[in-house]
């Protein structure tokens, strides 16, 4: 029964936020992967650069996901992404990224929670 509940709140909040959000239906990261490299502290032959790329790559991918999902109303396949991005996220600021190109699809992201 509480897992009915949460999934009908889940569901309900996913419906307000799409017509609040400004455009939910994609990455809302406009730069390449080359360009987020390239703004890091870090210099690209760093070995830390190797970390960045995979990172990043991932991030696309799983935001890529996450969005599909959200235009489907998979909120369990949401919750998933969510979790895979959050840990992404950590493990970017571990290494020492900047991650600001990717803060409008993370604050969209939080506003679900």
């Amino acid at each position: 029964m509480k897992l009915l509940i949460k999934c009908t709140i889940a569901i309900f909040l996913l419906i307000s936020f799409q017509g609040q959000a400004q455009n939910p239906h994609e990455t809302k990261c406009k730069m390449n992967v080359e360009q987020i490299l390239l703004a890091q502290s870090f210099d690209i032959d760093d070995p830390k650069s190797e970390y960045a790329k995979s990172y990043v790559e991932q991030i696309f991918k799983d935001l890529s996901s996450f969005y599909s999902a959200y235009i489907q109303g998979q909120s369990a396949e949401i919750q998933q992404y969510i979790s895979s991005l959050e840990s992404l996220l950590r493990k970017s600021e571990e290494l020492g990224m900047n991650c600001s190109m990717f803060k409008k699809d993370f604050q969209f992201i939080q506003s679900l929670k």
